[in-house]
């Protein structure tokens, strides 16, 4: 049965990172130093034998969770809490407390992993016993050192010793991951359980969420002045240009075979989704006023002409039902999937031993 606890002071994370890297311990948010931390009724309390000794945050089952795994798993974590905190203009305070919310989630992660790595390895009668291909797990191994390591092994070695971890280890954690996540998996359930009744409540219920603001997926096309040309000559160019994509003609070959921005000329001067706070102010007027497949007057700016073209249009207001349906149902079956592993890991908390030391 899962005891109740309170959540680890911060004195308790000093002791178990200590090492902290220079870049934090030189920081406005640097953490104190631990011997700062020594004389303080959260430090004394990790004297008592149970965890000053033994090094112990939990036990589930049979597996004892020591805080030097819990260590490994927040000094990953301290720099980009820090980063979070700083960029808010929070508080010594705040940067301990979100550290302190975040052991507790990792010793927490760690006991969920272990009711589920016991669940999936139970034994069943008649059935036969599940385990993950050890090709599996090589593969997924070789996937993390091509994609943060850059295929470099000494890199990847390097980074388990910084770890103090073995490969045996790593390889051991890797295999408990890939099977915590095919658990969750097999709780989730079919998008077919999903009514069309419960998909319009929610959409009646949460109509602001479908609110779309005015946009335009835009194309441009670029002339730039020739040499003692007018504003009414620069205007005639760009109104031939109006006339044959008026007549038929593709404005996104005109714009990759003629315009002059280079930034979007080999896309046919597509510019993607805009609204109207991402456009120059001279442009809304004229941009906002087309529908689909409308192109703009000439507009002249100083050295350059532009016309602009409406790929697609969009207003504003709340999208139909049918345009958002199975967004409604994405966002319906991720709440009851969240329901599902929330109940199934409640239970196996509920039923597995569990004894926390903090």
């Amino acid at each position: 049965m899962m005891p109740s606890r309170t959540p680890l002071p911060f004195a308790a994370l000093i002791a178990i990172a200590w090492g902290l890297p220079a870049a934090l311990a030189q920081s406005p948010l640097a953490l104190p130093a631990p011997a700062a931390a020594a004389a303080t009724p959260a430090a004394q309390a990790l004297a008592t034998p149970d965890i000053a000794d033994n090094g112990v945050a939990a036990i589930v089952e049979n597996r004892v969770i020591t805080f030097d795994e819990v260590k490994r798993e927040v000094m990953d974590i301290l720099p980009v809490i820090q980063q979070e905190v700083m960029q808010a203009g929070g508080t010594q305070q705040d940067f301990n407390n979100q550290v302190d919310q975040m052991v507790v989630q990792i010793v927490q992660n760690f006991i969920d992993r272990e009711l589920v790595i016991k669940e999936f390895r139970k034994v069943t009668p008649g059935q036969p016993v599940r385990q993950i291909p050890s090709t599996f797990i090589d593969g997924r191994i070789s996937e993390m050192i091509a994609g943060q390591f850059d295929n470099d092994r000494s890199k990847y070695v390097a980074w388990l010793m910084s770890r103090q971890m073995t490969q045996i280890e790593h390889r051991t954690e890797v295999e408990e991951q890939i099977i915590f996540q095919y658990m969750l998996q097999e709780q989730r359930k079919s998008q077919s359980v999903i009514s069309p009744v419960r998909i319009e409540t929610y959409y009646r219920e949460n109509l602001e969420q479908f609110r779309q603001p005015d946009r335009v997926h835009m194309r441009l096309l670029q002339l730039n002045r020739e040499a003692g040309e007018t504003d009414d000559q620069l205007r005639t160019r760009l109104a031939s240009l109006v006339g044959r994509v008026r007549a038929g003609e593709s404005f996104a070959d005109l714009a990759r075979n003629l315009s002059q921005d280079l930034t979007k000329k080999s896309q046919g001067g597509d510019w993607g989704w805009v609204e109207p706070s991402m456009v120059a102010a001279e442009f809304i007027e004229p941009l906002f006023a087309l529908r689909q497949g409308d192109v703009t007057d000439p507009i002249v700016r100083g050295n350059f002409g532009f016309l602009l073209y409406a790929e697609a249009r969009e207003f504003a207001g709340i999208q139909p039902l049918d345009e958002v349906r199975n967004q409604i149902e994405g966002i319906l079956t991720q709440e009851i999937n969240a329901a599902e592993e929330r109940r199934w890991l409640e239970r196996l908390r509920r039923t597995g031993y569990v004894r926390l030391f903090l």
